[in-house]
């Protein structure tokens, strides 16, 4: 099924040779913005990468498996794995390299990287924040190509860290289900009050930073956007299954200002609150022209 993939060097480097260096880092910026920020798929035949995404959103191809990229997540790519990447265009992330068989000699990283995933870690605490730390100082060292010492040394503590990180089991094909579902639960109750994230965050018992992480693995829309997206379903639902007028449907959802409800239902659905509500109902009654509807049923 992957017969076609190419298989690359780096990014978009085609080589047969085997690679000279060992250990390379690079912004995630660097090469994929001279590729319209998106990276097709291709497999790397000696490389290991894992790349930190410190900024933006994304989405990861990991062996025909979508996961989506948010701040604060680590990419798991072993040597083999057919990949590829769709970033946002403020992506802030790092690409680390280095070729496979080094990771294969150090026997105690081996079984917790042995297979392509996504794992969120939670900068908020002192392993996770340590994490980016080290992966910025380890891009330092090799940039200055003067310290291979300080360089493999840094890489190594930085396996290390992600390998315990791994064993906890907070990654992206487990993104803390119980917690989305109280999370889902939480919005169904609270949306019409405005609340803000941070909110919801204490009423889940994580930061703020990471129910946005949390949001993006399991729904690729982060905290904002999913509240937004909760009120706009709701108010489809109110606009086509209810007699309300749009100014009760907006004071219904907690928008005092009913031009401001419409401004923002316009933007989310492509349409004004009326007229999505008369395409719906033409649709309902099966009526091709939705000035035939009853005069009544447009009132607001």
């Amino acid at each position: 099924m992957q017969k076609n993939v190419p298989t690359y060097g780096l990014y978009g480097e085609a080589s047969a040779q085997r690679p000279r260096f060992w250990m390379h880092s690079e912004t995630i910026a660097s090469r994929s913005r001279f590729h319209r920020w998106e990276i097709r798929k291709h497999r790397h035949a000696d490389f290991f990468q894992i790349l930190y995404i410190r900024g933006g959103l994304g989405e990861a191809l990991l062996d025909d498996r979508r996961h989506a990229l948010g701040p604060g997540m680590l990419v798991i790519v072993p040597q083999g794995c057919v990949h590829g990447f769709h970033f946002s265009k403020d992506m802030d992330g790092q690409v680390v390299t280095f070729v496979a068989a080094r990771l294969a000699a150090l026997a105690s990283f081996s079984q917790a990287l042995a297979d392509p995933r996504v794992v969120a870690i939670d900068t908020g605490s002192a392993d996770g924040r340590l994490v980016g730390d080290v992966l910025a100082r380890f891009g330092g060292a090799v940039a200055r190509d003067g310290s291979p010492a300080l360089a493999e040394s840094l890489l190594t503590s930085a396996l290390l860290l992600i390998g315990g990180l791994l064993a906890t089991g907070v990654t992206a094909e487990s993104p803390g289900t119980e917690r989305i579902e109280r999370l889902r639960r939480l919005v169904a109750l609270h949306m019409r009050e405005h609340r803000a994230v941070s909110f919801y965050a204490s009423a889940i018992g994580v930061s703020a930073t990471h129910l946005n992480r949390l949001a993006v693995q399991a729904t690729g829309r982060n905290m904002t956007g999913l509240l937004a997206d909760a009120l706009v379903d709701e108010a489809r639902r109110l606009l086509v299954f209810s007699g309300l007028k749009i100014r009760d449907v907006a004071a219904n959802l907690g928008f005092a200002d009913p031009a401001y409800f419409s401004r923002f239902f316009a933007t989310r659905a492509g349409m004004s609150p009326k007229a999505f509500r008369l395409a719906e109902r033409d649709t309902l009654t099966g009526r091709a022209d939705p000035r035939s509807i009853d005069a009544s049923a447009a009132t607001e």
